[in-house]
C-alpha cells in the first residue's frame, strides 16, 4: 500500500504540473487512479480479514465523494478548483494513510 500512495503522490505532482489547457485531463486521469487504489486497498483488506475495512471504506467514500464533486466542475473549465484539490492532496493523502493506520492498530489492541 505504501508504494501505491507514493505513485499516487507522483501523480498529484504530475498533475499539479500540468499546464491550465492540459490540467482537466489529468485531474481526471488522478481522480481515476485515487479511486482504483482505493478499492484496490479495500480488496487487500478483505482479503486479509482486515476487521476496520467498513471504518477505511468510509473513509474512502469522503474523499472520493469529493473528488467526484469537483471532477465536473474542472471539466466545465473551473481549473482553480482542480488546482485547489490537488494542492489538498498530499495532505489528504496523508491524513487518509494515517486513519487506516490509526484503525489497523486499535484493531491490534
Amino acid at each position: 500500500m505504501a508504494r501505491t500512495r507514493t505513485a499516487l503522490l507522483r501523480q498529484v505532482e504530475a498533475a499539479g504540473a500540468e499546464p491550465d489547457d492540459r490540467f482537466a485531463t489529468a485531474f481526471i486521469h488522478l481522480v481515476d487512479a485515487i479511486d482504483a487504489a482505493l478499492r484496490k486497498e479495500e480488496l487487500l483488506m478483505e482479503t486479509i480479514g482486515f476487521d476496520g475495512v467498513h471504518e477505511q471504506r468510509r473513509d474512502n467514500a469522503l474523499l472520493l465523494s469529493a473528488l467526484h464533486h469537483a471532477a465536473p466542475r474542472v471539466e466545465a473549465g473551473e481549473i482553480g478548483v482542480g488546482r485547489e484539490v490537488v494542492d489538498a492532496l498530499p495532505g489528504l493523502l496523508s491524513l487518509h494513510r494515517f486513519s487506516g493506520l490509526r484503525v489497523l492498530a486499535a484493531r491490534r489492541s
